[in-house]
């Protein structure tokens, strides 16, 4: 079973790359959605208001895009993927992608 930590993937602030480490979380959601094909994930992204909350828009819209992207190259279809970009709409949100899995 998935906990709510392996749902959620922690950047680096200000940076959009997916780190090492958290890609053995979304392989565990690759897993979960490869098995249950009817299941849809929606990505809602978060970043902190360093400069701007353009900016934190623009970095939390990266984010969900970079993950979205490992997910499909894993082999998940694109239409099965969400995505929100919330910026610093939530300030205690700090620099993450929450993975919310549906039917």
């Amino acid at each position: 079973p998935l906990s709510n930590a392996d749902l959620r993937v922690d950047f680096q602030p200000g940076q959009a790359v997916v780190p090492s480490p958290e890609m053995a979380k979304l392989d565990k959601i690759v897993s979960r959605l490869g098995d249950n094909p009817d299941l849809r994930v929606e990505l809602r992204a978060f970043a902190t208001a360093a400069d701007s909350a353009s900016k934190a828009r623009r970095v939390s819209l990266a984010r969900a895009l970079a993950v979205k992207s490992y997910l499909t190259s894993r082999g998940i279809a694109d239409e099965r993927i969400d995505v929100r970009a919330l910026g610093a709409s939530d300030q205690n949100a700090g620099d993450r992608v929450d993975l919310f899995l549906m039917r």
